[in-house]
């Protein structure tokens, strides 16, 4: 384990370190955090969410109604997505941190590990983040689980009458099965977190992955709490 004494600090609003060109994970982290970042906006603006459509009996009104609540679940799926997108690195960035541990016929310590491997330690860390930060907004959102269900009724309620066509851009999100995927994912109080603990457990099953590896998610943890 990493003795307090070491110190290590990583600076998760620093520029200064850099993903490296020749390595195509760095990329790949950088470009789905961005993506991410930028889907949690539109998840903060979800607010009551379609309470006020549902409560909209209007006949006027209905297709108005309609396309607003198909924009929700777009939200809810890319949302989704991108959480899942994130999470999936996960194992493959404990992977590749871990990579090299004993170049040269001698092991490396934990702290020249994470200091070699800097720019996928600090994304580790602003994946947790993200991922913390769309449970809290999930948990602010409170009509979610009650949308769903309401924008699955609609579509088998469209489907049987033969009316009111999703558009093109709503296809993927407004559709039985990606509606109850999202109905099981968003069910979970903290759905993306939870999703995170599955993915790390699998891969941490696996028998080619050693205790070693384990150490450095808690050594990882340790870190993260002492600069908080």
């Amino acid at each position: 384990m990493i003795h307090e004494k070491f110190g290590i600090f990583l600076d998760f609003e620093t520029d200064s370190v850099k993903a490296e060109a020749d390595n195509p994970l760095h990329a790949r982290v950088e470009q789905a955090v961005k993506r991410a970042e930028e889907v949690l906006v539109l998840l903060s603006g979800y607010g009551e969410g379609g309470k006020q459509i549902i409560a909209n009996t209007d006949p006027e009104k209905q297709e108005e109604n309609w396309t607003k609540l198909c924009g929700l679940m777009l939200t809810l799926a890319q949302s989704k997505q991108a959480s899942d997108d994130l999470n999936s690195f996960v194992p493959e960035i404990v992977g590749q941190i871990w990579s090299g541990l004993n170049q040269g016929g001698s092991r490396k310590s934990m702290t020249q590990i994470i200091q070699e491997h800097m720019f996928l330690m600090l994304q580790l860390g602003k994946i947790l983040d993200i991922v913390m930060r769309f449970d809290e907004q999930k948990r602010r959102s409170f009509s979610i689980s009650n949308d769903i269900s309401y924008a699955k009724r609609q579509v088998q309620i469209r489907q049987k009458n033969k009316t009111g066509a999703v558009q093109d851009k709503y296809k993927e999100a407004v559709n039985i099965q990606t509606l109850e995927r999202l109905s099981m994912f968003y069910i979970n109080a903290t759905p993306s977190l939870s999703n995170t603990i599955s993915i790390t457990r699998s891969s941490t099953n696996n028998p080619d992955v050693t205790a070693q590896q384990l150490e450095l998610i808690v050594v990882f943890c340790k870190i993260c709490k002492k600069i908080l």
